[in-house]
C-alpha cells in the first residue's frame, strides 16, 4: 500500500520582487518520511519551508495538504524578538490551536499539552522564566517545545541544531528520532549529524 501524501509541491516557484530564489521544485511528503534539505547559505531553504508551512506564497506551482493537516513549525531561533515580555509556558501555550473562548476542559487539556511538551524539553523549571532570561539553547527548546505541543502529523524544523553543544545535539538526535514514530518531518539544516542520526531520511539539496 502506497504511504499517504501529507503535503505535494508541484513546479514551485518562490521569489523575492525580480529575483528568482527557487524554480520548479516538485515533491512528495508522505506519513512516516523525513527530509533534510542541505544547500548554500541564501539558497531557497528556508523559503521553502515557510512556503511549507503556509507563511509564504509561492508566485507559481502548486501547494496540496491534505484535509486537517496538523503542522508544527520550527522558525530559526534568530527571527523572533526575545525582548517581548512573555515567559516560556506562554510561548509553548501559542503553538496549541483553541477557539476564541475555549471551555474548561479545552483549557486543562491546553495546560497538560503544554506541560507534557515542556517536560520532554527539559523545561519544566523554566515555565515561569520570561524568554530574555534564556540562554541560546534554552530557548530553541522553548521553540521547538511550541512546535510539537500541538502534536502536528508534519514538523517543519529551520536548522534545529542552533546554539546547541555537542551534548545537547545528541539529545535533539534522541527526540527526533523518537518524534519520527508519530510525525513526519522536514529539516533544514546543515548539520551532517542529523542525516546519520536519522536512518532512512531523503536529503535534497535545495538552491541553483
Amino acid at each position: 500500500m502506497d504511504a499517504e501524501v501529507l503535503m505535494s509541491l508541484r513546479g514551485v516557484r518562490i521569489a523575492y520582487g525580480a529575483h528568482t530564489v527557487l524554480r520548479d521544485v516538485s515533491m512528495d511528503v508522505c506519513a512516516g518520511q523525513v527530509w533534510v534539505l542541505t544547500g548554500r547559505n541564501g539558497g531557497g531553504k528556508t523559503s521553502l519551508l515557510r512556503v511549507m508551512a503556509g507563511l509564504l506564497l509561492p508566485q507559481a506551482g502548486e501547494v496540496c495538504r491534505c484535509e486537517g493537516l496538523r503542522v508544527g513549525f520550527l522558525p530559526q531561533a534568530g527571527e523572533m524578538d526575545r525582548t517581548f515580555p512573555i515567559t516560556v509556558n506562554e510561548v509553548v501555550k501559542s503553538g496549541v490551536r483553541q477557539g476564541f473562548f475555549p471551555s474548561r476542559k479545552e483549557r486543562e487539556a491546553c495546560e497538560a499539552k503544554c506541560a507534557q511538551a515542556m517536560e520532554r524539553l527539559a523545561l519544566t523549571s523554566l515555565a515561569d522564566s520570561p524568554i530574555c532570561a534564556l540562554s541560546g539553547g534554552q530557548w530553541q527548546r522553548t521553540l521547538l517545545a511550541r512546535a510539537i505541543v500541538d502534536r502536528p502529523r508534519l514538523l517543519l524544523l529551520d536548522e534545529p541544531e542552533t546554539y546547541l553543544d555537542s551534548a545537547a545535539r545528541g539529545g535533539l538526535y534522541e527526540m527526533l528520532n523518537t518524534l519520527r514514530a508519530d510525525c513526519s518531518m522536514v529539516i533544514v539544516s546543515h548539520d551532517s549529524g542529523i542525516v546519520r542520526a536519522l536512518p532512512g531520511a531523503q536529503v535534497m539539496e535545495v538552491g541553483e
